[in-house]
């Protein structure tokens, strides 16, 4: 059963939400992601009016899209095609839609493996806005002939990304920052652990398995070269830095503890490693670093100040619990549990202040990513739309 107090803050975000328009239609912050949580949410719930209100909007983006308005911007997995994939996809998969995806979508699923490699040759290695959120999408259909040989054919480009050095690799991204072409990203993202961690989602279909787990292993290894001794009394919290230039003498530290960076990315990449390689040394170090962080709830050792899912405390909350669900140390249990409580506390205070005024029923920075963490809480494993974000 779901605890009554997250029903009543969920009810107060569904309020909200109820007269909130949507300004686009984007998976992060637009159509899509709301009624993402309103079949999410419907369902857990038992609300037949939220998977009405799915439904209804779902019509309307299909009739926008159909028309002359369209309401897609390009490709990615945040705001464009990709987006709209995944989602449909999802909601093909769990039954809330009957929807012949392969023959729907076979225009749409060649526009999005031409966009990759063309993202893909101008180093556009972005998860977000960019060809490995295009390359994530693929991974999670079903594997028929045709998705599967853009997946592989997609995968030989994304190999040839990584930048060799005498410790490892990395990659750019020159999504984001085109002229930052010497810019290490650590993050999921938009760096190496998203890059790293949508390889390792599309494994059990990549027909040549032996370069990717080289890859993965030299990745780590760039990465573990930049671990760094935290520092109680200097206020030095993270392990690894969030990004900096690969020749510089200088690496600087952020304490952010989030979804979108920091050192909870590269624990989730650890441990999934150790998982799909057999590699224990990957695990324990994992163990070491994640659980360390279970400690740092401050605002100044993790930079979290509001509820919402990208660097927020929903989306730490999130975080542990697929933590929780990778390992079953119960420390990360009661980590979700703390910035669970955190994230209620929040909920009113927000609400009235009117937060995310800009993206109300945004899933990053909005109320619906909020929704759908504290929808999840009835669920002990948690809803597999997390996936949509490598968790």
């Amino acid at each position: 059963m779901i605890d009554s107090l997250v029903r009543e803050k969920l009810t107060k975000i569904n309020t909200v939400l109820a007269g909130t328009p949507c300004r686009e239609h984007g998976f992060t912050s637009g159509t899509l992601g709301l009624l993402y949580y309103y079949f999410h949410a419907g369902e857990v719930l038992a609300q037949a009016d939220l998977t009405a209100t799915a439904y209804s909007l779902l019509e309307g983006l299909f009739n926008d899209l159909n028309g002359e308005s369209g309401g897609l911007r390009g490709s990615f997995l945040s705001d464009g095609g990709a987006g709209l994939g995944w989602v449909v996809n999802y909601l093909q998969t769990h039954g809330f839609i009957d929807f012949d995806i392969d023959n729907e979508f076979s225009d749409l699923d060649l526009f999005l493996f031409e966009s990759a490699q063309s993202q893909l040759m101008h180093d556009n290695t972005d998860f977000l806005h960019g060809a490995m959120g295009i390359f994530h999408y693929f991974a999670h259909r079903k594997q028929t002939p045709v998705i599967n040989r853009y997946l592989n054919e997609l995968a030989g480009p994304i190999l040839e990304k990584a930048v060799e050095t005498g410790h490892g690799i990395w990659v750019r991204n020159h999504g984001l920052q085109p002229a930052k072409i010497n810019e290490v990203n650590f993050s999921l993202s938009h760096g190496l652990s998203g890059y790293l961690l949508a390889l390792m989602g599309a494994w059990p279909a990549l027909r040549d398995q032996e370069p990717v787990e080289q890859l993965i292993r030299r990745g780590i290894q760039f990465l573990m070269k930049y671990e760094c001794p935290v520092d109680f009394d200097g206020q030095e919290y993270s392990f690894f830095p969030f990004r900096f230039e690969v020749d510089s003498k200088e690496i600087h530290r952020v304490n952010r503890l989030a979804w979108c960076y920091g050192d909870l990315n590269e624990v989730l990449l650890l441990y999934r490693a150790g998982r799909l390689l057999g590699d224990e040394r990957y695990i324990h170090i994992a163990n070491r670093i994640g659980m360390q962080t279970t400690a740092r709830r401050s605002y100044g050792a993790t930079l979290s100040q509001d509820a919402h899912f990208c660097h927020g405390s929903s989306g730490l909350a999130r975080f542990y619990k697929s933590l929780y669900q990778e390992t079953g140390h119960p420390v990360y249990a009661e980590a979700y549990r703390y910035w669970l409580d955190m994230t209620l506390s929040l909920v009113d205070g927000e609400i009235e202040a009117n937060n995310y005024a800009d993206n109300l029923p945004g899933l990053l920075e909005g109320w619906a990513g909020i929704g759908l963490v504290l929808a999840d809480h009835s669920l002990e494993t948690g809803g597999d739309w997390a996936k949509a974000f490598l968790l």
